[in-house]
């Protein structure tokens, strides 16, 4: 009898054992679902959205562009054809990436980095969809990640054909794999990848790469964390490494045309936590009973908008700097949602969500027409600069497509290393005389301050930027150069032809 027990018993334990089994496994097969579903949902969403501005974009994309069709088409990575190797694009060697679909031109080449950039937005959106779904958690842990899909600057430069939604996917996806405690070296490789793409992005990786992944039982400090700095630094050494050897210095040569201004960077980096979100990390309260990880992603993004701050900021629209580490606000948002009450995760969010509706109302209608505007600002220069070989302007990405020949004088400096060194910052650049005289230049282009007409002399005329200004007033130069015509587009231009 205590024989059939104990057999009855073995047989129980097996049963109940194996049933256990099949229940966590479709328990987890379930949460796979789910996941899958939510990182698709998500995805779709954010691509969906980029379309909706897919008409935003900027000068310097076209300048990634037209250095993309310069490598397609042999010249080398050189903005001027046959002129020097120089360093004018941040991501180094991100034309390359391009130049497969460049052959045609900087303007094909902005239709793929806007593909590109759209599809990559949506891979970040699904990523961190994926792991807050790992989360347990109120509803309202998917805050963040509502917050972050529909905030303007997300969205306009995700489609822009600039590098930033790249940082974006390569932040959101290093931030993922850290929270969920995956594939511990890759998480921590793509977060020292972003900081490649954008180098002011380095801060926030080491502060995400150090730190034990979650669920790790390693000390706090060790050798692995030493090992895990060491691994983010990698990438972001080796591109100054690389820049020294070809260009003499480690920076792009952006950072030497636009020198930092750490008031400016102030102000920009107050004015951006104010409408992307930010407020959402305000709960003291619910940081202090957070998990670890959620309070590294809170201390991460901060030290992202000081790191901005001492940058100088920057002067392109809609929070350009910020959006890469808005995948981070997203995850820190979801972790504090678990730590506090609906109520105040609410609250936070609606404060969140007034910023962004704010942001929308005031500029959203201008950067769905962006492209548009550009295209046909092009178009209608193309035949005034037909016979141009050298052009001197400030606006060098739509004028290298305009005139895809002809060398472009860049007064801002950010493709010119000699500009680039001359006192002054970004737009206030102080071009010496006989510049533009040695140079060659026998075309200029200034933009005109809003409806102003071109003065008799020109000379006189009232320009947009400082630096335009500064070049009216050179000696001779009113009597070397006469006007050839007005581009009269949203951003008028005057064209001015060496007599």
């Amino acid at each position: 009898m205590v024989g059939r027990l104990s057999q009855r018993l073995k047989f129980s334990d097996v049963f109940v054992g194996e049933w256990t089994l099949e229940v966590r496994g479709a328990s987890r097969g379930r949460e796979g679902r789910e996941a899958r579903r939510a990182a698709l949902l998500a995805s779709s969403f954010a691509l969906a959205t980029s379309l909706a501005l897919w008409g935003f974009t900027v000068d310097d994309a076209l300048i990634t562009c037209r250095y993309a069709h310069h490598v397609a088409t042999g010249r080398g990575y050189t903005f001027n054809p046959g002129g020097p190797v120089t360093d004018g694009v941040t991501p180094l060697g991100l034309p390359y990436l391009l130049a497969p679909f460049a052959r045609g031109g900087a303007l094909q080449a902005l239709v793929a980095a806007k593909l590109m950039g759209a599809a990559a937005h949506a891979l970040a959106a699904g990523l961190v969809a994926w792991a807050v779904s790992t989360l347990a958690g109120p509803r309202l842990r998917w805050a963040g990640v509502g917050l972050w899909l529909v905030a303007a600057p997300a969205v306009a430069w995700s489609a822009s054909g600039l590098e930033t939604p790249l940082a974006e996917l390569l932040v959101a996806a290093g931030a993922a794999l850290r929270l969920v405690g995956r594939r511990e070296p890759l998480g921590v490789v793509l977060l020292g990848l972003s900081a490649w793409v954008r180098p002011e992005l380095l801060p926030l990786a080491v502060t995400l790469g150090a730190p034990r992944a979650a669920g790790a039982s390693e000390p706090v400090v060790g050798a692995r964390t030493f090992g895990r700095i060491a691994l983010v630094c990698a990438p972001f050494t080796v591109a100054a490494a690389v820049r020294v050897a070809l260009f003499g210095r480690p920076a792009p040569l952006s950072a030497l045309a636009k020198p930092a201004d750490v008031t400016l960077g102030l102000q920009y980096s107050f004015v951006c936590l104010l409408v992307v979100g930010a407020v959402g990390l305000l709960a003291p309260l619910a940081l202090r009973g957070a998990d670890r990880m959620t309070r590294w992603l809170s201390a991460a993004f901060f030290v992202h908008a000081g790191a901005v701050a001492f940058a100088g900021g920057d002067w392109m629209p809609v929070s350009r700097l910020f959006v890469p580490a808005l995948p981070v606000l997203a995850l820190a948002v979801a972790g504090l949602a678990r730590a506090s009450t609906p109520r105040a995760t609410a609250l936070r969010a609606a404060l969140a969500l007034a910023g962004e509706i704010w942001v929308w109302v005031v500029v959203g209608h201008k950067l769905a027409r962006v492209q548009a505007d550009r295209d046909a600002l092009i178009a209608e220069a193309r035949p005034l600069l037909a016979s141009s070989r050298v052009i001197a302007s400030l606006d060098v990405g739509w004028l290298g497509a305009a005139a895809p020949d002809a060398a472009i004088v860049d007064l801002a400096g950010v493709t010119d290393p000699e500009i680039a060194s001359l006192p002054g910052g970004h737009l206030r650049k102080k071009t010496p005389d006989g510049l533009l005289k040695d140079r060659g230049v026998d075309t200029i282009v200034m933009q005109l301050f809003k409806d102003y007409p071109v003065a008799e002399p020109w000379s006189e005329t009232v320009f947009a930027r400082g630096l335009e200004i500064y070049v009216a007033t050179e000696p001779g130069l009113e009597g070397r150069f006469e006007p050839a015509g007005v581009l009269e587009g949203r951003a008028r231009y005057v064209i001015l032809r060496r007599r």
